[in-house]
């Protein structure tokens, strides 16, 4: 009789869902769910970086954005519509720069300039992609990109920056986004006096290389923890057919304070 009461009460324990406050009645759904089918629910990528972005250009008090990349203004527009109202400076090499300045016409605290960075100074030219130019690097794309809904359509030189170039568009607390499709570490090595001025750096990499000569996440975490960085998020992007990793994106923030 002991044995069967104590088995019925782990059972009215196990399924009593009457008092759970809301996270807590989450937690015990999402755990049914893992337990018996394999599944769990899980907040998106985006609503995720979303999440931690906002919090820490918050408690960072951050004034500068950087936004490396930004083609149309995508990642301004949400930063904006997340509440921040600091300056962002943006960087488009493409033709999608004329689209960005539609964008920032109204907005005096967001000026962008139509140039790319790297680690030199010059004229390259740069792949561009059929993603309304998403995908546009630098860097020759590699065979596994044909396994994705992309494809590369032209050719344009393009003019290139180091990040230390702006040094006086810097705030006094800065968050660099890097979004420069396998450029990742040249960016960062053409900001050799900058990077000690930014917060935060929220960037995409590759687990699989997609260009030629790109650096992995590996080797751009290498660079910001010798920079004294350290890792707050990180969320999977891309997956190529069977199921393996190809990309990330990843918050990294200061730690030296």
């Amino acid at each position: 009789m002991k044995s069967f009461n104590q088995s019925l009460k782990l059972r009215q324990s196990k399924w009593n869902v009457t008092n759970l406050n809301t996270n807590e009645l989450f937690r015990w759904i999402n755990n049914r769910l893992d337990d018996y089918f394999s599944l769990r629910i899980q907040p998106s990528s985006k609503a995720r970086l979303s999440r931690c972005r906002t919090n820490l250009l918050r408690e960072r008090r951050i004034d500068g954005v950087f936004d490396v990349g930004a083609n149309q203004g995508q990642f301004g527009q949400q930063i904006r519509n997340d509440g921040y109202t600091g300056r962002i400076i943006s960087f488009e090499p493409t033709t999608a720069v004329a689209k960005l300045n539609d964008v920032i016409s109204n907005d005096e605290s967001w000026k962008a300039f139509n140039v790319a960075l790297s680690d030199f100074e010059g004229l390259q030219e740069m792949f561009l992609s059929s993603n309304d130019l998403l995908s546009s690097s630098l860097l020759r794309p590699t065979e596994i990109l044909n396994h994705l809904p992309v494809d590369f359509v032209g050719k344009a030189m393009v003019q290139v920056e180091r990040l230390d170039s702006y040094l006086d568009d810097l705030g006094s607390e800065n968050y660099l986004k890097l979004d420069v499709q396998g450029s990742e570490l040249r960016v960062l090595k053409g900001a050799h006096k900058a990077i000690e001025r930014f917060q935060v750096v929220e960037f995409e990499s590759a687990i699989i290389p997609l260009y030629e000569a790109e650096a992995d996440f590996w080797e751009i975490c290498d660079f910001l923890k010798q920079a004294n960085f350290d890792s707050v998020l990180m969320v999977p992007t891309h997956w190529d057919a069977t199921g393996r990793l190809i990309s990330l994106d990843s918050i990294f923030v200061r730690v030296d304070q």
